[in-house]
């Protein structure tokens, strides 16, 4: 015959189990980011035809699909804003309109915090479209239930072309 204590005991597991079972529930796969950045390249030429470094403000938006707790694929876009040139590998000055970056990713986590991104896609631009593949990291902080403030540091190298560094700080939805 069971006694109190023991059916207290008993209620105590079950409803731990429960506990853990429905946070195990609550895991979101899908996650979308708004991100504003700036996109720096080495090669670029100012208006008296020098090359320089320029900053280009941009605008990002992301989508993750999440497997697990560790791995992520997902659709990530950049778009920046302004028309720039930059001199290509052949020393020749080519201009872009507004560029639109597309990318695949996959994303590892490697800490808490801490996620590595690689990825390969495209950047279009009315003038011509290059080949992209992308290296880089995000650091994210949860800011309460299903939202993050992400910190990110993404490496663009353009087939035949000039490469960005784009520097983003998003906000994310998780659902």
């Amino acid at each position: 015959m069971l006694k109190p204590k023991h059916l207290f005991l008993l209620f105590c597991l079950v409803s731990s189990n429960l506990r853990l079972s429905a946070q195990e529930e609550e895991f979101k796969h899908h996650k979308i980011m708004v991100v504003l950045g700036h996109a720096m390249t080495p090669e670029g030429v100012n208006v008296d035809g020098k090359k320089t470094f320029l900053f280009l403000p941009s605008w990002g938006l992301d989508y993750d699909y999440r497997l697990n707790e560790k791995w992520s694929i997902g659709l990530h876009t950049d778009f920046i804003i302004e028309n720039f040139e930059y001199e290509g590998p052949d020393e020749i000055i080519r201009e872009r309109s507004t560029p639109l970056a597309v990318v695949i990713s996959g994303g590892y986590k490697i800490t808490e915090h801490f996620t590595a991104i690689l990825g390969a896609g495209a950047e279009l631009a009315k003038e011509e479209n290059l080949g992209v593949v992308r290296v880089g990291v995000d650091y994210g902080w949860e800011v309460g239930k299903n939202w993050e403030v992400a910190v990110n540091y993404m490496i663009d190298f353009k087939i035949d072309a000039y490469n960005t560094g784009v520097f983003g700080v998003g906000i994310a939805r998780s659902f």
